[in-house]
This record gives C-alpha cells, structure tokens and sequence, in this order.
C-alpha cells in the first residue's frame, strides 16, 4: 500500500508501533489523527482503587496526583503523617499507602510505626523519599513498610507497584533503570520525566510552580544558615532536593545534597554558603531556559 511501519521499544517501559499508509480520505468521513491508548488503558484494572499520599512537598504533591489520577486511582493527598493518622483513625478505608519519609509533624517512620503497631491496620504501605540510604531501606521494611522507592520516581516504576499491590500480582523484577543510570554529569535539566506524561496542561503547572517555590525555598535555606539553624537547612534542602530531581537539574540537586549532608551530619557546615551561592547562581542560570520551555508549551495549548 506503499506505507511505512516502524517499532521503537524501551526495556522495561514497553513499545510503540507506527503505522503510515497514504490513503485518501472519503469526503465527509471522520479524521483520526493518532491513536495513543498510553498509560492510561495499559493500567486501567487498577481503576477504582483507593490511594493515600502522605507527602509535604507540593511539586511532588502535584506529580503523584496527576499519575495515579491518570489511570482512574482515588487519591486524598495529605501533608503530613499526622493528617494521614487522623484520616484512618476516622474510619477512611484505603487500599495502599504511600508515604514520604522526610514530613514535618509527624515523618513516614513515625507513621508506618503509627499504623502498624497501633492502628494494627495491614494495608500496603510504599515508602518514597529523595534519599537512597541502605539503613534507611532497610529500616523501612522492618518497621513494616512494603516498598521502597526513590525520588525522582519513573511513572512506570510506581505503576509496577501499583499493580503488585493493588492487584497482588509478583513483581517481575525488570523495572526501569532510569533512576539508577542518571547521568549526574553536565546536563542543567531535562523534562523528560514531565513529557512523558503527555499532558501539556499538567507540563505547564509543574514548570510554572518550580519557578514559583524554588526562589522561596532558597532563600529559606539561606536564612536558616544565617542563624546556624542546621536542622531546618537540612530539612529545607531535603524538601528542595524533590523537586529538582523531577526536572533532573542535575548539577543542582548535586550541590543541594551536599548541603543537606553536610547540614544533617554538622560537618564541614562552613562550606554551606558557598555551596548555597553555586546552586542559587545554577538557579539563575536555568531560571530563563525553563521560563522559555513554559512560554513555549503554552504557546502550544493556546
């Protein structure tokens, strides 16, 4: 028919097949345009299920939403472990569980501990958090927690869990490596995590709430220095370290990280401001590529 056919597949993610013919259109008959069933059907026995988010962070608040949202999961998002205890104390009823580790109040550790021991509640519960510890990890499992994943997350690496514990089924153990081969190199950002969500309205939201909170949340890293509060640097830097791992700016959560290391252990802390002035001139240096990339992306929505 003098058409073309193509196959592009990616190792634990899936495949994409493409079809052109160069057929002429009937008059008066519809137009499809592309078909892209997408996450969306791939996952939709999972639909209906009943998630909890225990997450502070509103970036990342906004990132899981629109994922489990996707594919027709219920999600009450809560900011903390307090509010989430107060939600099943009241009788909410939930069919998973995820939980951020680093929350004010009342952290994931405390919660999982909350839930097991005294609400005696089994649920599964999906530890995430921005760190990658091996204590950390394996503190999680024996405080009764059932997965552990770290941020920056694949879509496709949650929805794995999603369907491992929503539908019981055994993980199959090849999920995507792309948080584990991250290039920690030259690269100032990439969006690719954000495209492919293939929503150029949540794109928009996202790129629009980073140019937004990130400013706040260095200068508060920046205060906290001033007065030597160690405690609330590295809680800031920890809570800053998310939202640079969603749009991969590399260079920059590698200079957070150190300062939330170096905040949390109280060591070489004179080192900070320099730290903290590098990563605020990276910001700087970003700050108008990403303001194009969300011009640009509106433009196209308009």
């Amino acid at each position: 028919m003098g058409g073309t056919i193509a196959v592009s597949s990616e190792f634990g993610k899936g495949t994409t097949f493409r079809v052109q013919l160069p057929l002429i259109i009937a008059e008066g008959a519809p137009v499809v345009t592309q078909v892209n069933e997408g996450i969306k059907n791939r996952n939709d026995d999972i639909s209906g299920k009943k998630v909890l988010v225990a997450e502070d962070n509103e970036i990342n608040q906004k990132v899981i939403m629109h994922i489990l949202q996707r594919v027709g999961i219920s999600t009450i998002i809560v900011n903390n472990g307090k509010e989430a205890v107060d939600l099943l104390e009241a009788g909410e009823e939930f069919d998973l569980i995820i939980l951020d580790l680093q929350m004010p109040i009342m952290n994931g550790f405390q919660t999982a501990t909350y839930i097991r021991k005294k609400l005696e509640i089994t649920v599964p519960i999906i530890a995430m958090t921005a760190s990658a510890l091996r204590n950390e990890k394996m503190r999680c499992f024996e405080l009764g927690m059932n997965e552990y994943l770290t941020k920056p997350f694949v879509p496709a690496d949650l929805y794995t869990e999603l369907r491992r514990f929503l539908l019981a089924q055994p993980s199959t153990g090849k999920q995507s490596q792309t948080n584990q081969n991250q290039q920690q190199g030259a690269e100032l950002y990439n969006l690719s995590h954000l495209y492919e969500m293939e929503d150029q309205e949540y794109f928009c939201e996202i790129l629009q709430l980073f140019l937004t909170t990130t400013p706040l949340m260095l200068n508060e890293i920046h205060e906290a220095t001033l007065y030597e509060n160690w405690d609330e640097v590295h809680h800031k830097a920890h809570k800053l370290k998310s939202s640079l791992g969603i749009l991969q700016m590399n260079l920059m959560l590698g200079l957070i990280s150190t300062i939330e290391l170096q905040a949390k252990e109280k060591q070489n802390i004179e080192r900070i401001p320099d730290g903290l002035k590098k990563a605020t001139d990276l910001f700087e240096l970003i700050r108008p590529m990403i303001e194009a990339e969300l011009e640009k992306a509106n433009q196209i929505n308009t």
